[in-house]
């Protein structure tokens, strides 16, 4: 189930003080550098999945330009999650959602012309 919201890092140092790593590994406190490693220390399988899910899933309730956007940002999440844990922070989320709302904006343009014609 994970060890909870925030603790990834604490989880991290605890491995480094047990493995064979250099002490300064766990004096700098690094981050995993993965979006989907730091999902899975902190909430588990089970998010892990859904964060996946997400990905995939989300640009299925849009039609059109909406649905391209919607593909183009998920792309960009998911793969920028291999690389970095962008989720953890607010600037992360507030992107994100500033994404969503943008696709939500084309979907209802979109059905604001399918109206007219």
């Amino acid at each position: 189930f994970g060890s909870g919201l925030g603790s990834s890092c604490d989880r991290l140092v605890e491995f480094y003080n047990k493995s064979d790593y250099p002490e300064y590994y766990a004096q700098l406190r690094l981050s995993s550098h993965s979006q989907y490693f730091e999902v899975l220390l902190e909430m588990g399988v089970f998010a892990l999945i859904g964060l996946i899910a997400l990905y995939v899933m989300f640009p299925v309730f849009f039609e059109g330009k909406a649905r391209v956007f919607a593909i183009f940002v998920m792309a960009m999440y998911a793969i920028q999650g291999l690389t970095d844990a962008m989720l953890g922070g607010c600037t992360g989320i507030m992107v994100l959602c500033i994404a969503i709302l943008f696709c939500m904006m084309l979907a209802n343009e979109q059905l604001k012309i399918e109206e007219k014609a």
